[in-house]
Order: structure tokens, then C-alpha cells, then sequence
């Protein structure tokens, strides 16, 4: 028996905001389980650092009904929104919150009093940080886990199962993985995932977040879940073969592209949006026209830029060279300048501070 990690909680607040009347659903509706088993009320630890809690010492029950949870709707329902980091947060950049008067149902019933909850139906996954590639952006080194690690992601995998899909429904739920891994690399994630029946969960919809490139090749061992797959996120990085090599450590653009030709006809097979993603950067800021023009050419339904984050694999000073809109960067005024352009063009969406 593998002894769980020592939960030590997060809680981040930010400055209070002035948001009355607008509601982010994702603290009603969402949450996020990293790879130790951390809870967060939102599926962007960057947007929402706080952590309620852990599923190896607390059920997912439990969790939603913490007075810090409830802290964390009321501070939505009251407009402050403290625990969100707003210069982040990919919905408030975007406008995106709803106003009181067009909250579903379920979502309004909670505004009314900040005790009430529901078990989410907006589930994002991390569990595994195995990855066929080693981004800069991400990681120094591939990670391969250790047998501790692999009893522990196990463990982890049957509390998930445990909380919240052992009773079977026909609500409508999301589930989104991998969003610190990559799902094709993980034997357990997809042991995980195709475990999932899709009789006990027939409005079950699988989001994927991934690399692409062992896609084509292992979409199979999703199983059943196969069929239940709506969206595909792809970080592709570039619009140019040197940079995407570059940025996606020990990935091929050749093989790339094969892999988005066959996203795109599989997509548009199956009626699967396909959402393609840049981690805007020094090294390939100058490319965000050539990336939409790309992702135009293999049909995305959503082009996707996000401001790179410093994931502790940079020191402060190459971070300091790396982040293009940091206001002290040699080319900052140049690309928020582009940016300006990107974000009037149709099927974009910016989040991480851009």
C-alpha cells in the first residue's frame, strides 16, 4: 500500500473585483484533480490556484460541501471573485461570463445560497504527467513514472471511479483529460478512461487534450469512449517546421502534419470539434498569423492562444526572455500589437494573460 502524498492546501486570494451581476459557471458546475489528487472548483489551476482539498483523504462529497468551497461560490455569487486570477482567466478575457439572467437552471438554484452544490458535471482530469515529448514550456526532461508513482496514479484512478462514476446517470458530463500528460502516452489514463461505460453514462462526452502525434495510431484504446469523444485540443506551437521542433522537444513536423490530416478528416467524420492551441512565445510569437492560417487550412473549429507560464522549468531571468508580453521583454509592444490583430479575427480565443 502506497502511502498518499501529504496534502498540504493552497488557498491564493486575489483583489477584490467588481463582477456583480456576473457569473462564472465553473465553481457551480466544475472541477479539476490533479495528478496528487488536489481539488480545485475550476479546470485552470493558473485561473484558480485554490485548492478545496484531497480525494485520498476526503470524498468529492465532502469537498463541495467545505466551508472553503462554499468561500469560493460566494465570492462569485458576491462579484468579488478573490480566489481568480483575472489577468489569467481565459473566460473573463474573453467576456464570457453569464449574467443572472441566463444561468441554467441548476447553476441559479446554487447563486441563491453559496451551501448548496451538486456533483459537477465538468471534470477535468490530469492524473498522469507521462508525455511522449518534453516541451520546454512544460518540463526539462520526458517523464517516465515510477512504480510508486504508478501504484499512486492507480489509486488515484479508483477514488475517481469511487466519486464520481460508480452510480450510473443520464446527466450530461464533460470529461476532460489530460491536462498534464498526454493521454496516448498514459496507459493508465486510458485504462481509465475506456473503463468508462458508456451504457451507465450514456451523455458522457470526452474532451481530449493532447500533442497529436500518437493520435492516429492509438485512438483505438480509447475503446467505447471512442464514440463519445466531441472535442479535440491539439498544442501544436507553430506554424513552422525549426520552431516546431524546437518547442515540441523530440516531436517531428512531418509527422505532425499526418497527424492533423487525419484530426481534421476524423473530426469532420464524426462531428468532433477540433480546437488547435499555441503557447505564445519569444520563440514563435511572430508566427500567431501563420498559425491561424494554418489552422484555418485543416478546418479548427477553434484557434487557441495562451501566454506561456513558468512551470518552474525556467529561472526567473529565462523566463523574463521567453515571455514575449512580459512588459519588460525587448518585443513586447510588437506582439501585443499582433495579438490586437489576432483577437478580431472569428474562432479565436485568448486566456493566460493575453
Amino acid at each position: 500500500m502506497i502511502t498518499p502524498l501529504v496534502f498540504s492546501q493552497t488557498i491564493k486570494r486575489f483583489e477584490h473585483k467588481n463582477f456583480q451581476g456576473q457569473i462564472c459557471l465553473s465553481p457551480f458546475v466544475s472541477i479539476e484533480v490533479d495528478v496528487n489528487g488536489h481539488v480545485r472548483l475550476c479546470g485552470c489551476q493558473p485561473w484558480m490556484p485554490t485548492t478545496i482539498g484531497n480525494v485520498f483523504e476526503q470524498s468529492i462529497q465532502e469537498l463541495l460541501a467545505s466551508p472553503l468551497a462554499q468561500e469560493i461560490r460566494h465570492s462569485i455569487i458576491d462579484g468579488s471573485y478573490v480566489f481568480c486570477d483575472e489577468t489569467k482567466c481565459g473566460i473573463i478575457a474573453n467576456n464570457a461570463l453569464n449574467s443572472q439572467d441566463n444561468l441554467p437552471t441548476a447553476v441559479e438554484w446554487q447563486t441563491q445560497d453559496a451551501s448548496r452544490w451538486q456533483l459537477p458535471h465538468e471534470i477535468f482530469i490530469a492524473g498522469d504527467l507521462t508525455c511522449n515529448l518534453s516541451c520546454p514550456s512544460c518540463r526539462t526532461h520526458v517523464i517516465a513514472s515510477s512504480d510508486q508513482d504508478i501504484e499512486r496514479q492507480n489509486q488515484l484512478g479508483e477514488l475517481l471511479r469511487l466519486n464520481l462514476f460508480s452510480h450510473p446517470t443520464t446527466q450530461s458530463i464533460r470529461l476532460h483529460v489530460s491536462t498534464s500528460g498526454e493521454i496516448f502516452a498514459s496507459a493508465r489514463l486510458l485504462a481509465f478512461v475506456s473503463s468508462i461505460s458508456t451504457a451507465a453514462f450514456p451523455n458522457l462526452r470526452l474532451h481530449i487534450q493532447t500533442n497529436g502525434l500518437l493520435m492516429p495510431t492509438r485512438w483505438s484504446r480509447l475503446g467505447d469512449m471512442c464514440s463519445q469523444v466531441d472535442k479535440i485540443t491539439i498544442t501544436v506551437d507553430a506554424a513552422k517546421a525549426d520552431t516546431y521542433e524546437k518547442l515540441r522537444r523530440g516531436g517531428s513536423w512531418s509527422h505532425m502534419l499526418q497527424s492533423l490530416a487525419w484530426a481534421r478528416d476524423h473530426c469532420e467524420q464524426n462531428q468532433i470539434d477540433l480546437h488547435l492551441r499555441m503557447v505564445v512565445q519569444n520563440d514563435n510569437w511572430l508566427q500567431m498569423q501563420e498559425f491561424y492560417d494554418m489552422a484555418m487550412l485543416y478546418n479548427a473549429d477553434q484557434v487557441e492562444y495562451s501566454r506561456i507560464s513558468n512551470w518552474g522549468t525556467f529561472t526567473a531571468q529565462q523566463f523574463g526572455s521567453v515571455d514575449v508580453f512580459d512588459k519588460n521583454h525587448v518585443d513586447h509592444a510588437q506582439a501585443s500589437a499582433s495579438l490586437v490583430n489576432i483577437r478580431q479575427l472569428p474562432k479565436v480565443f485568448v486566456s493566460g494573460g493575453l
